[in-house]
């Protein structure tokens, strides 16, 4: 599948387009002076090139939207408080961001795929005249401040404060998954940091002393550098999860 460049069936495919293709990397003469070889190396690389682009989609998408300086998750917190005149954890965000940027590309793949859905109307682009409906008061909880609670599927746990929450479910996780723990320190790396790291000299490279006084350790000898923002400790953990294939809500909670 990987070195495949191009499929026929020559029951359903328009068979104009089957000689075509056909005629394009079999016909004699085209093998014979070059030219099909040619044609299949160039479709190839483009095959594969979409493939690589479409795969890193995700990880580009999640990558800017944990950025430590990322201000998109600032943003949506601002504007839901002002919405609703409540305002969310930072926690809430993060995992509704993360589930957003898996459905949008999901949802583009299938846009691609089927050109026509998009000209069918969704039910959320039905205008309703909210004149007419009744009025209802909204029941929304006041905003408190965090419990530092985390679980882990079935596994769970609460910290005396955010950094020891934090720290407490990803070494359940490194537990959970040790054949994962290499891939994970590698995801939640970025330029001149690593937070998970198997050195002290490698957590905050670039600032001696740093991560002395500021790391804890994780199962297998690994080491996890505690000075981290908010955001950023949640963006290291949806890193972890992801590549432990784990999904936030549903498998991971962290409240902190």
């Amino acid at each position: 599948a990987e070195r495949r460049v191009s499929l026929i069936d020559l029951v359903s495919d328009d068979l104009g387009e089957v000689a075509a293709k056909l005629n394009r990397y079999l016909a004699r003469e085209r093998i014979e002076n070059g030219a099909a070889v040619s044609e299949a190396e160039h479709d190839y690389r483009a095959l594969a090139s979409g493939r690589i682009a479409e795969a890193a989609l995700p990880r580009a998408w999640s990558e800017l939207l944990n950025a430590p300086d990322s201000p998109i998750i600032g943003w949506l917190t601002d504007k839901a408080a002002t919405l609703c005149g409540h305002r969310p954890e930072v926690g809430l965000v993060a995992s509704f961001l993360a589930g957003k940027a898996g459905a949008d590309v999901g949802s583009r793949a299938r846009a691609v795929a089927n050109p026509t859905a998009a000209l069918t109307p969704s039910p959320s682009s039905v205008r309703v005249d909210v004149s007419k409906l009744p009025a209802v008061t909204p029941n929304l909880p006041s905003r408190s401040a965090p419990d530092n609670r985390w679980r882990l599927f079935d596994q769970r746990g609460q910290g005396r404060n955010g950094v020891e929450a934090w720290h407490q479910l990803l070494c359940a996780i490194f537990e959970r998954f040790p054949d994962k723990r290499a891939e994970m320190a590698a995801a939640a790396s970025t330029r001149g940091r690593n937070p998970i790291a198997r050195s002290i000299a490698e957590i905050y490279p670039n600032v001696p002393g740093l991560a002395e006084r500021s790391h804890r350790q994780l199962p297998g000898g690994w080491l996890l550098g505690t000075n981290e923002s908010t955001v950023t400790k949640l963006r290291i953990l949806m890193q972890a999860t992801g590549v432990a294939g784990l999904v936030l809500d549903r498998d991971v909670e962290l409240h902190i």
